[in-house]
This record gives C-alpha cells, structure tokens and sequence, in this order.
C-alpha cells in the first residue's frame, strides 16, 4: 500500500483548513529545529508524522562529485547505442566501457562507505527519533542514489 506523504512545511500544514490537512507529513532531520512547534501540531491531530534522515544534501553533494567523471563514459554509451539502434542490453557495450562503468561505480561506493560511517547513521537517527515521529526513513545508500542520478544502470 501507497501513502502519500507531504513535506512539513508551513503552507502545507497550517496555512491550510484543517479539512485540507493530509495525513501525514515528511520532516527532515535538517529542519526539525524549525518545524518542532509544527511537528508537535501534526502529532496533536493524530497525523502521522515521519521522519527523514536529512540526507538529501549529501546525496547532491555525491552527484555533483561524480557527474564529470560519469559524463564521458554517458555520451561513449549514448553512441553506441546509436550504432545498436537501441539502449544497451546486458554485455552489449564494449568491455572498456563497461569496465570504466564499473569503476566509476566501485568509486562511488568505496566513497559511500568512508562518508556513511556508523557515526553517521547513529547520529542521524539521533536527529530523526527527537522528533517522536510515527516512522523513521531509513538511511539510504549513496551508491544507489549517487548512479540513478548519474543514470548509470547495472547493465552498463
């Protein structure tokens, strides 16, 4: 099953008739500070309140790290995928690219794990679970987040 969660913000919460009010609200760890008196409201109506990680940031960040290293490697794969006349299938593309693909990725991960440390976790739950939420957001790997943005898939 699907919910719909909305972004604890001023405007999505009490700027609007209590009739308009969703029924759960997303609050980062970054702006608990900021919405605790909102947060308290949400969970004063019943409302389901969720907690993020507050890792957005350092997923841009990853993105933004990367994105030169991965802009060669994108237009050699678009190219050859003009040559096949369609996107590329498992083992479709040249060894060499595949290779530096799968470097690329191991250099995210390896980044990835220096960056989200235990520390790092702990830390972060400690931010989410001061908000007495109804849920937590788990802590996502950067690997991931950092490739789809990049639009690296795993047959490349």
């Amino acid at each position: 099953m699907f919910h719909f969660t909305a972004n604890l913000k001023p405007y999505t919460f009490s700027e609007r008739p209590t009739s308009e009010r969703f029924d759960a609200y997303l609050l980062s760890a970054d702006y608990a500070s900021a919405h605790r008196e909102l947060a308290a409201q949400v969970r004063g109506e019943g409302r389901t309140l969720v907690a993020d990680n507050g890792n957005v940031d350092l997923m841009r960040e990853f993105m933004t790290r990367f994105r030169q290293e991965a802009r060669p490697l994108t237009e050699a794969r678009r190219a050859h995928e003009e040559t096949l006349g369609h996107y590329a299938r498992p083992g479709e593309l040249p060894r060499a690219l595949r290779a530096a693909f799968s470097d690329l990725a191991m250099k995210v991960a390896a980044a990835s794990q220096v960056t989200v440390t235990e520390a790092h976790a702990r830390h972060a739950l400690e931010r989410q679970a001061a908000m007495v939420p109804d849920f937590l957001i788990g802590m996502e790997d950067l690997t991931l987040a950092t490739l789809t943005s990049l639009s690296i898939e795993p047959e490349y």
